[in-house]
């Protein structure tokens, strides 16, 4: 008898026009800085794409690929174009490769992104709808475009879209999302002209009908289009879900067959990848509004990480398609893995924002914290060794696991150890705030896979260098962590004073008014942790200046910062500790003004130092030696896997 689907909704059919999917998974549209120079799709690229399609979604769509580059001057960072019939050839072989697994796949074609332009130089000014400042750099204004241009540009989409259908793609999406040129024109708050392509809705959304019309002129009825927008921008001025859904009526007119619908813009790019401080879902709303007003199918997106959560939308007719994104860099085998029923096989996306959006921020091609094969899935492929080797493992921390995990799955024999009676290390710390819950799911994940693989764990057993000689390891790998720095506080009671590590793991019982030292991440987090538990807490920057969480990446920071206001969580500059007495901390500013602040618990957030001596004796013991994570050099949980990871394929 066949297994009884567990989610029955997401894995049923469907269709967009004429073209039949397989399930309602949807491969969100999401920029790698892969393409080659000239535009095309690198191999880097195909191998990305493949991957997702061997893992079994339903539609493929491409990062924005630009549609001309005479009147919209190319930004600073490698793009996909198909702008030229040379680009058609590496076009199909993406195709075709996502076509062997059954797979459709969509180009998302943009004629760019305008105002948002990276990399506004002297001759190369940013394009808008109006004469704006550039959002890169204010000091330079927009070139406002002339009738002449927006048709020029409405009829280079159209031939792009004829190459688009020549190379086999089965979809055809525009981007007009994130505030992007098409967005330029839709919306009040950056379109000012008072010719035809202004004033009105009908002004407004004259450039991206006459796109849609002179498309389907040249592709015809058979390949389906799509539409992407956000149904709210979240700052003032910006589309109202009202306007939204007026819009949605009026491409469905124009002979829409699909609305993909999203939320934000660069000045609110929260919504646009949301970051952990958001609940899951968190756009999906949006898209049941529009849903109420037209007729044609609607895709969601926005954190929507586990299939739980996908069928749940689908039941509830909330949208027609589950668009994944992040979730699809974590696990690219997600689908598959939903669709067998093991949903505990699936790696959690952990919403950190920091090797996916914050690579691009850099100029860096995107990775994952939790999966460091993306963009690498050749390079990175794990093959079964001929030769299996004893493998020890010291410290059972995120490092550890993930080393242990990919050991045993290259089919060596490894036995973990840790000191501590459970698995996790600061991972278990680090969970136990509600909205970092998808660390939870990470370490479940993680204990899965090393029982799955037949790890051997040997929990409550420290390791020393006579353990070593004893066990003859072929291989050894080092993760033993780190320590929370700490530091002295005359006249603080130990019951007073508590690490933030200690804090999340510990029961201790805590007052109502809290001091955290320390401003980074670990700070802002405890702070806003304590803070939703209805206590009164104060942040103290010990170091000069008043940049406050400066280790996160751009995204991440101003949502929590926001958070932090919320929850009245106040702030203290510039100040030195002093000491701690029955009247509170007193603390100094610069001036050298003491004052006291009321507390009854200090937490310290002020980093960690590496636990490294049992690394340093091994050095000269072991010949296949690797030392991985903050026993390294404390950093972020994306080094630690990615060390883990990397250790663990070498053997």
């Amino acid at each position: 008898m066949a297994k009884k689907q567990r989610f029955p909704k997401l894995f049923q059919p469907g269709h967009i026009g004429r073209l039949a999917l397989r399930n309602r998974i949807v491969m969100a549209p999401m920029a790698t800085l892969l393409a080659e120079p000239d535009g095309r799709y690198s191999e880097r690229q195909i191998d990305y794409f493949v991957a997702r399609a061997k893992g079994g979604v339903g539609l493929i769509l491409t990062e924005a690929t630009m549609v001309e580059r005479e009147v919209s001057p190319p930004s600073d960072i490698p793009t996909a174009f198909i702008d030229s019939p040379w680009h058609i050839p590496r076009a199909a072989e993406l195709v075709d490769a996502v076509h062997d697994f059954g797979v459709k796949i969509g180009i998302q074609l943009s004629p760019g992104p305008g105002r948002y332009m990276v990399g506004a130089t002297p001759g190369r000014v940013p394009i808008s709808a109006s004469p704006l400042p550039s959002f890169v750099n204010p000091n330079i204004l927009c070139h406002e475009l002339t009738v002449d241009e927006i048709k020029r540009i409405v009829y280079s989409c159209s031939d792009a879209a004829l190459r688009a259908a020549i190379a086999g793609f089965d979809l055809i999406e525009l981007h007009a999302h994130t505030g992007y040129l098409i967005d330029q024109f839709m919306t009040p708050l950056w379109n000012k002209r008072n010719d035809e392509y202004g004033g009105g809705i009908e002004g407004r959304m004259r450039f991206p009908i006459e796109m849609i019309d002179t498309i389907r002129a040249k592709v015809g009825l058979q390949i389906p289009l799509s539409f992407r927008y956000s149904a709210e921008h979240g700052i003032e001025g910006g589309r109202a879900l009202t306007e939204s859904q007026e819009i949605a009526r009026r491409l469905e007119a124009a002979g829409l067959d699909v609305l993909h619908i999203d939320a934000g813009c660069y000045e609110a790019d929260s919504l646009i990848i949301p970051p952990t401080y958001l609940p899951q879902g968190c756009l999906v709303e949006f898209a049941r509004a529009i849903k109420r007003v037209v007729n044609i199918p609607v895709i969601t997106v926005g954190s929507i990480m586990t299939p739980e959560l996908a069928e749940q939308i689908l039941n509830e007719g909330r949208a027609d398609f589950i668009c994944l994104g992040r979730a699809l860099f974590a696990d690219p085998d997600w689908p598959n893995k939903a669709r067998e029923g093991r949903v505990e096989d699936i790696r959690p996306c952990i919403r950190c924002n920091e090797r996916c959006i914050g690579n691009l921020f850099l100029m860096k091609s995107i990775s994952c914290s939790v999966n460091p094969t993306v963009c690498k899935e050749r390079y990175y492929a794990i093959h079964r060794t001929k030769k299996p080797k004893k493998v020890m493992v010291i410290g059972g921390g995120p490092a550890g696991m993930e080393a242990a995990r990919v050991a045993a799955l290259k089919g060596h024999k490894v036995t973990l150890y840790e000191k501590e009676n459970e698995l996790g290390g600061q991972l278990r710390a680090a969970s136990q705030p509600s909205f970092k819950g998808s660390l939870g799911e990470l370490l479940k994940f993680l204990r899965v896979q090393l029982d799955k693989f037949g790890v051997r764990v040997e929990k409550g057993k420290e390791v020393t260098s006579q353990l070593v000689d004893q066990v003859k390891p072929q291989a050894v790998i080092v993760a033993t962590g780190a320590n929370p720095l700490v530091s002295v506080i005359p006249g603080i009671k130990q019951e007073k004073k508590v690490s933030a590590v200690d804090l999340f793991l510990s029961k201790k019982k805590l007052g109502s008014e809290i001091i955290v030292v320390g401003a980074g991440l670990i700070g802002c987090e405890t702070a806003l942790y304590l803070a939703q538990k209805g206590k009164k807490v104060t942040i103290i920057k010990v170091r000069p200046g008043t940049k406050v969480a400066e280790d996160l990446n751009s995204i991440s920071r101003r949502s929590i910062l926001t958070e932090l206001a919320k929850n009245r969580v106040s702030f203290l500059f510039n100040h030195t500790i002093k000491e701690f007495n029955a009247k509170g901390l007193v603390v100094s500013d610069k001036e050298g003004i003491d004052r006291i602040l009321k507390a009854d618990t200090i937490v310290l957030a002020l980093g960690a130092k590496p636990k490294n001596k049992l690394a340093g004796i091994l050095e000269n013991k072991i010949n296949e030696l690797y030392i991985v994570g903050d026993c390294v050099s404390p950093r972020k949980i994306g080094d630690a896997l990615h060390e883990g990871y990397v250790a663990g394929w070498q053997i």
